[in-house]
């Protein structure tokens, strides 16, 4: 049994769009649809030293399923990402968003809170779906 723990880190910055609806008085212009470079950090232990997770591969999955959506902040980037990588490698997995390089957001999630959150993420889209009809305009309410 190995008496150290051997992480693995890969970075990469994307550059997006997001916003926050919800914003207080003072924050208003949060929202409005702003643009960043979001830098992300995943890391994750490796059980031997003979490349058990290539860098990068960990990275060309993660720049795959990172995702900047308008209302999303920080942390849920960061929840959604880790969610789909524990998923993918059965393990926990810490990924950090960061806006500009200022401010940013560390999520750490294990396999099975990972399951979790992904079940919890499609049944959202699912429900979402179901509100919209053909053509992406929403039902009217009876």
């Amino acid at each position: 049994m190995s008496m150290s723990t051997a992480i693995i880190r890969v970075k990469f910055v994307e550059v997006g769009i997001h916003c926050w609806p919800s914003a207080p008085k003072h924050r208003a212009y949060l929202r409005n649809p702003h643009r960043h470079r979001f830098f992300v950090t995943v890391e994750t232990e490796v059980y031997h030293d003979d490349r058990e997770i290539e860098f990068h591969d960990l990275l060309d999955d993660a720049k795959k399923l990172f995702h900047v959506k308008l209302g999303w902040s920080c942390e849920h980037m960061a929840r959604h990402l880790a969610a789909a990588l524990g998923v993918k490698y059965r393990r926990r997995i810490v990924v950090i968003v960061s806006e500009d390089g200022e401010c940013e957001s560390e999520v750490s999630l294990n396999s099975a809170m990972a399951q979790v959150v992904c079940a919890r993420e499609v049944a959202a889209s699912k429900a979402l779906k179901r509100k919209r009809r053909p053509g992406g305009r929403r039902r009217r309410k009876a």
